[in-house]
């Protein structure tokens, strides 16, 4: 059975998913990683995922749905998407040798980081605030150095609970704020009513930015 979960905004409150440690992919890891997220925007101005839970000032947020835009201590940059998020796709954050290159469905978008600024870790999906979030995250994948190191699949759940497992690493995230009775988990059929098949690629890491085609199989 294959899942996404949803981020309802319509319901009030404050989703999140908040990870039990800060991912090792990131600022504090290896300058080679890559964070892929399978995802499709319900709305507009969302922040998607957060260092801290409450600080504004480290986010990964889409001003609009063409429009993404990375937060950290030094800066605020934005850069235009390929095509609009309001249909499902991945973007790919790539991070080479201190470059941070953008790409969404296997289509390089641009660089958004000169070498100078330093990335954040991310500490989760949605953001404990009062600011919109409305959007379906199938999948989320962080690689650290060329090896994936955590695998975020709402599928693992089959459906049920408050835990978004991390089926590579141990580093499972605990939603916040979410409906009690299993309604965020949302079906949808991947061909056959089975999940999605996901074939790994080793990321090959250059010193120049690279189109990487998307791993996850599009519904």
């Amino acid at each position: 059975m294959a899942y996404f979960l949803r981020f309802d905004n319509s319901l009030g409150g404050n989703r999140a998913v908040n990870f039990t440690a800060v991912p090792t992919a990131g600022a504090s890891g290896s300058k080679n990683f890559r964070w892929l997220f399978d995802f499709e925007m319900q709305g507009t101005n969302a922040p998607f995922a957060y260092n801290d839970p409450f600080n504004a000032s480290l986010l990964i947020f889409f001003t609009s749905s063409t429009s993404l835009q990375i937060r950290n201590i030094s800066s605020t940059q934005s850069i235009t998407l390929n095509t609009a998020v309001t249909t499902r796709t991945v973007i790919e954050i790539v991070g080479n040798s201190g470059t941070i290159s953008i790409i969404q469905d296997g289509v390089s978008v641009g660089t958004i980081f000169a070498s100078t600024d330093v990335l954040f870790d991310i500490g989760g999906f949605g953001r404990n605030g009062s600011a919109t979030r409305d959007f379906d995250l199938y999948r989320a994948e962080f690689y650290d150095g060329g090896t994936l190191v955590h695998d975020f699949d709402p599928s693992a759940t089959s459906g049920a609970g408050s835990t978004l497992e991390d089926v590579v690493g141990t580093n499972d995230g605990t939603l916040a704020d979410f409906p009690t009775d299993d309604s965020q988990w949302v079906f949808y059929s991947s061909g056959g009513g089975a999940s999605a098949a996901i074939t790994i690629p080793k990321p090959a890491f250059s010193s120049t930015a690279q189109s990487i085609a998307p791993i996850f199989n599009a519904a």
